[in-house]
């Protein structure tokens, strides 16, 4: 592969992992913020169902005040500074307000109720402290927090705090503030929160790693038809260089002596002719390697019988084999009609024909035979010739592919087997190339689905 393509690739596999990275990390913060949310939400619900419940008692205020000097057997504790008593809130707090609290203390005895003026300052608090808990006179108010929850820390205390108006008809009087102490909830929401982070830590280090793995799996297809791209290009070059340096240099021969009769150059002419035909079956075969592997090949379908057509190309080639001291034999059933190319189709046969006999010793023997079995048609070609390797079975359908020394001896362009196999999934089938069954030789298996029209 070339330095371009490789850095090309490598920038791209970058960018794929970057964006597998980039949606997981988005999709489990997501999906954190919403768990976090539940969990805090379920963690609080019952203490904000009773904060809601206070100020939901407390619809009409009246004459708000100090605290009754006893609450619920309590004693009310001093305040510092001293409360004005001439102010708006001065009197007591109302029936209502004195049960509500009283009852919420029982239940959270960290429960504090808190009164404050029109202008956010603090007159006034009722808790079970025995003593004033001093954190009160630090503590901020913001109208915009009004109506909604929230949890305020103070002196290493965690309340869960409620703030709310104090309304007489439509004019505003103060505001209050009803406070819980949730530190068992706050904690056990601390150790969720660092066991998510760290659970979702972990999640995106192997989300990284998945990413980088199938964003290279995703451009593996990729690199290996780059691969063979490059490969091609190589081969076809060496392909083409032979024929065009013979060609070229028997017509340098020519012009050297360009007075000369034909028949003094007649090896020269004959090279440059042969050569020449051989660069125009090569085009002409990767030609139609390029119209088969189109996304829909053109196929001319029709029917005709299959073994007649693999019965006549075996006695044709049977022929040109006995003069090697070669066998063949074709055995089948009297008729199997098949809806197919029939040019591609013998076109096939040639090829697997060519290279039995191309690869087979004298006194070999080559056995064709066809068959039908369930919803495909079978074409079996064994030889009992020099055979394949394995590796070499995995390999012989890429193009200019060339075997061990034994079968690359025997010359061919490294394209046939391509062809065939390439004729082969245009017809939706498969081909298959192995030792032969009986331990010599190779055997090639083609399975065709059984068209009958």
């Amino acid at each position: 592969m070339l330095r371009a393509e490789r850095r090309l690739l490598n920038k791209e596999l970058v960018k794929s992992s970057l964006t597998f990275f980039a949606v997981m990390f988005a999709v489990l913060s997501i999906l954190g913020f919403f768990i976090y949310y539940q969990v805090s939400s379920s963690l609080f619900s019952s203490v904000d169902k009773r904060l809601y419940s206070v100020r939901d008692s407390i619809s009409e205020p009246g004459d708000l005040g100090f605290f009754a000097s006893s609450i619920g057997g309590q004693d009310a504790f001093e305040f510092s500074p001293p409360i004005d008593e001439d102010s708006e809130l001065d009197g007591k707090l109302s029936k209502v307000l004195l049960e509500a609290a009283d009852n919420s203390i029982g239940e959270n005895p960290l429960f504090i109720f808190t009164i404050r003026d029109v202008d956010g300052r603090l007159v006034n608090a009722v808790s079970m402290y025995s003593s004033y808990p001093r954190f009160l006179d630090q503590t901020s108010f913001n109208t915009a927090s009004l109506e909604v929850p929230e949890v305020r820390f103070y002196d290493g205390v965690s309340l869960r705090v409620l703030s709310f108006k104090l309304e007489s008809g439509s004019d505003l009087v103060g505001y209050a503030e009803v406070m819980a102490g949730v530190d068992s909830e706050v904690s056990i929401l601390h150790i969720f929160t660092k066991t998510m982070i760290i659970g979702f830590t972990v999640a995106l280090v192997l989300a990284a790693c998945l990413s980088f793995f199938l964003s290279k799996r995703a451009v593996r297809p990729l690199t290996h038809a780059w691969r063979k791209q490059a490969d091609f290009v190589q081969n076809a070059s060496h392909e083409l260089k032979t024929p065009l340096a013979v060609i070229k240099a028997s017509q340098e021969l020519l012009l050297e002596k360009p007075n000369d009769r034909i028949i003094d150059h007649f090896e020269n002419i004959v090279a440059t002719v042969e050569e020449s035909d051989r660069l125009a079956r090569l085009a002409e075969d990767l030609l139609s390697l390029t119209a088969l592997d189109s996304d829909e090949p053109q196929l001319d379908r029709s029917s005709f019988d299959l073994v007649e057509v693999l019965g006549s190309m075996t006695t044709a080639y049977s022929e040109y084999a006995s003069l090697q001291g070669k066998q063949i034999a074709f055995s089948g059933p009297d008729s199997i009609v098949l809806c197919a190319d029939l040019d591609k189709i013998r076109q096939l046969a040639a090829i697997v024909l060519d290279n039995a006999v191309k690869y087979t010793e004298p006194g070999d023997r080559i056995e064709v035979s066809t068959y039908s079995g369930g919803r495909n048609v079978y074409i079996e070609v064994r030889d009992t010739g020099i055979g394949i390797s394995a590796e070499d079975a995995h390999n012989a359908f890429d193009r200019f592919y060339r075997a061990d020394k034994a079968r690359a001896s025997q010359g061919g362009r490294g394209l046939g087997l391509a062809m065939a196999k390439a004729i082969v999934q245009a017809h939706d089938g498969c081909i298959e190339i192995g030792g032969n069954l009986v331990g010599r030789g190779t055997r090639v298996l083609i399975t065709l689905p059984h068209r009958v029209g």
